[in-house]
């Protein structure tokens, strides 16, 4: 890009900061070692260029930093999906687990009811069988009694 001055002469800003240096060195052997307005406008042109440099060099930083930024949030974002992948597995195989348990469980109620009635008719037959053992013995004792 190229700027007319004073006098028209015209002055390229370079695009990149060793341009910029080649084009205050060249510019300031052209001018020889003139005073006045020219040592204003090299002193004017070597602060851009100073400037220019500072700005592309923490423009790099940045964009190196953005670079590091983004792969380390690719790498968080790889890590999210292992472990949602982690958490789906998991929780169908809690859920499964949970069908099996309350399976076994309804199975173990079942029986555990058939076993409390089973129990429960052998008991009414063991206390009948008692009562009429109790009962023939009470009738025994009578006879030989009276």
């Amino acid at each position: 890009m190229q700027q007319p001055q004073q006098g028209g002469q015209v002055v390229y800003y370079p695009a990149t900061a060793q341009q910029g240096q080649v084009a205050a060195q060249q510019q300031q052997q052209t001018q020889g070692g003139s005073t006045g307005g020219g040592d204003a406008v090299n002193k004017s042109y070597q602060y851009f260029v100073d400037q220019n440099m500072k700005l592309q060099q923490e423009n790099h930083r940045y964009g190196i930093l953005v670079s590091q930024l983004q792969s380390e949030l690719n790498q968080w974002k790889l890590k999210c999906q292992q472990k949602d992948g982690s958490i789906h597995s998991l929780q169908s195989q809690l859920l499964q687990q949970q069908q099996t348990f309350d399976s076994k469980f309804n199975e173990f109620l079942v029986c555990a009811n058939d076993y409390d009635q089973k129990k429960s008719k052998e008991i009414c037959q063991l206390k009948s069988k008692c009562q009429h053992l109790t009962n023939t013995l009470s009738t025994i004792y009578k006879k030989y009694d009276d």
